[in-house]
């Protein structure tokens, strides 16, 4: 069985050279993670000192694991709340062959 759970990540007021080099790699991890659908939804806020994420596991240690393994995780503040249900709607817009 699957479940979800909503991560708050505090990420710190001053990035650093090293947090900025980092960048790449993290988000090239999110989004493996995104295409593989172990992580439902990922958002940065406008701030850029908090990310929210969902993440589907079969126990909360396999999540936490999951976002530890993110390569800026020595940067943040990581809390977690499992949730009762995660509702998203996801949109494709389909392209038809003109042949």
């Amino acid at each position: 069985m699957k479940y979800q759970f909503m991560f708050e990540l505090g990420l710190p007021f001053v990035k650093t050279e090293e947090f900025v080099s980092l960048i790449p790699e993290h988000r090239a991890y999110v989004n493996d993670c995104l295409v593989d659908g172990r992580i439902l939804n990922y958002s940065l806020t406008t701030d850029m000192n908090k990310v929210y994420c969902v993440v589907e596991s079969g126990t909360e240690q396999e999540a936490y694991d999951l976002v530890a393994d993110m390569p800026l995780a020595a940067f943040m503040k990581i809390e977690v709340k499992p949730l009762m249900f995660h509702n998203a709607v996801f949109h494709q817009d389909f392209q038809f062959s003109k042949n």
